[in-house]
């Protein structure tokens, strides 16, 4: 396991649909599928279940981040997140940082 781990949420993996132009969109989710799969990033399960709630109904239209998470949930999503532990340290920490690097 590395050192730094992360854990995502669903408004910062909508986020890359909102700042990245669209023809550079699959290469972040790229760089973000070679976090997963090197164990330092992950995302909790109800993730999966808040995109496609939200999926875009046009199937001509590819939803990226509902495809990026169904595709790395499998070990993205394979630990359970204790959000007790979580509340309490996003208590303690009011901002949070986006690493561009």
């Amino acid at each position: 396991m590395p050192d730094d781990v992360s854990v995502i949420d669903t408004s910062s993996i909508l986020q890359v649909r909102r700042i990245i132009a669209r023809q550079e969109q699959q290469g972040v989710y790229d760089k973000l599928t070679v976090l997963v799969q090197g164990n330092s990033l992950f995302f909790p399960k109800e993730i999966v279940v808040e995109l496609e709630r939200w999926s875009n109904p046009d199937p001509s239209s590819t939803d990226l981040p509902l495809e990026w998470v169904k595709a790395n949930s499998h070990k993205a999503a394979k630990h359970g997140v204790p959000f007790d532990a979580l509340s309490s340290c996003w208590s303690k920490y009011k901002r949070y940082m986006i690493r561009t690097s």
